[in-house]
């Protein structure tokens, strides 16, 4: 059985799902890659990079999975593909770096689309709007700017209205108004943050950083690792940490969670230290002749000036 009788022999079944076909698609074409030369060898390597194209769409977008989409559209870019399938593949790495907190690089992808004069209308002015968007959280406010118009230039309908606002609404601002955190220490004075400042404090600080900013409640961070909590919980950490000598269970536990038994308490704080100590955080609580007392860390706390 050659090349050509693979894939109509897959194309007959029916047995298959979407993604099933698409994967045995993906194993026939490189195990024939090799063999294949001239306008054969081009077409396959295009059907291939486009396989991996929607491959790491699916993920992305399905799965949410941006470490699992990103080697399949960096392999469309290895590919010898058309351009406007590489734009393509470049424009979701600009997404994928998104996710992975890196403006910088999601910007150099986002470039890279657009210098392409084969990407299509919809993600040209989706590039333009994100390197916007990427521009203003590396500080470059003029080049922002200059993004954010040429993508409003050419969305006369302002069909991807959504895309550009927030960057649109923050370049209005005074550059006060642009630090829309503030973050305390304990016994310092607080100091605003901007976006990105935030979002480094989150994702790279070696201390614990209970973050207050954010509408979907209480997040607690640890050198990139991080777990949502409840508001009854982050209270009981601002109150250990600050506390000058730690009270007895019996006392600070039942004023925090005043519905359940002091035991049962103990138990469901020991639940909780035991889930964060799993997902990489350090022994910021301890508990020692019948109290909970802090370890020792600092505790960053980060709270919004705007109101939710």
């Amino acid at each position: 059985m050659n090349f050509d009788d693979e894939l109509f022999a897959l194309d007959e079944r029916t047995d298959l799902s979407e993604d099933e076909v698409r994967e045995e698609s993906i194993k026939i074409i490189q195990k024939w890659l090799p063999y294949l030369d001239g306008e054969e060898r081009i077409l396959a390597q295009s059907n291939l990079a486009k396989l991996y194209l929607d491959r790491g769409t699916d993920i992305k977008e399905r799965m949410m999975n941006a470490h699992m989409a990103k080697p399949y559209f960096l392999e469309v870019l290895k590919s010898d593909t058309t351009s406007s399938i590489q734009a393509a593949a470049a424009y979701h790495l600009g997404h994928v770096a998104i996710l992975e907190y890196s403006q910088r690089e999601a910007l150099e992808w986002f470039e890279k689309a657009l210098l392409s004069e084969c990407i299509d209308r919809g993600r040209k002015i989706k590039s333009f709007y994100q390197a916007a968007r990427c521009s203003f959280a590396l500080h470059n406010i003029e080049k922002a700017q200059n993004y954010l118009e040429m993508g409003r230039s050419l969305d006369s309908a302002r069909k991807y209205q959504s895309e550009y606002e927030a960057v649109y609404y923050l370049l209005q601002m005074t550059p006060q108004e642009r630090k829309p955190f503030m973050l305390h220490k304990n016994g310092a004075e607080p100091v605003p943050l901007s976006y990105d400042e935030y979002n480094q404090l989150c994702h790279e600080s070696k201390e614990l950083v209970l973050d207050l900013g954010t509408d979907q409640g209480p997040l607690l961070w640890y050198d990139g690792f991080s777990s949502r909590i409840t508001d009854d919980f982050a209270e009981l950490i601002k109150d250990l940490a600050t506390a000058k000598t730690p009270p007895p269970d019996e006392y600070w536990l039942v004023n925090i969670y005043r519905t359940i038994k002091s035991t049962s308490l103990r138990t469901t704080v020991d639940r909780i230290l035991n889930s964060l100590r799993s997902d990489g955080f350090p022994d910021f609580m301890v508990r020692q002749q019948n109290k909970y007392q802090w370890n020792g860390a600092q505790l960053l706390v980060i709270k919004s000036v705007w109101p939710k």
